[in-house]
């Protein structure tokens, strides 16, 4: 019923295009970026005209993550 080859090609796809990326090879899973998240909050507030803007501790925490050292599923860039 399932076509195990299709679907770890299928993973493999979503992992390189989604999961495994720049900013995850330097921040690790989970890590955020605060000036990228301040940039999707700036487009989401003017996209609802908000009249508040959070700011990227007021929205995002990295407190509740594991150890970066423990979120780095895939080697840095260059390595």
């Amino acid at each position: 019923m399932i076509n195990v080859e299709m679907e770890t090609r299928r993973l493999k796809l979503a992992l390189d295009g989604v999961v495994d990326t720049a900013e995850v090879r330097e921040n690790g899973v989970g890590g955020v970026d605060d000036e990228r998240l301040a940039e999707a909050i700036q487009l989401v507030a003017d996209a609802y005209d908000l009249t508040s803007i959070p700011s990227p501790d007021q929205v995002f925490s990295s407190n509740y993550l594991p150890p970066q050292e423990e979120r780095m599923l895939f080697p840095a860039e260059g390595e």
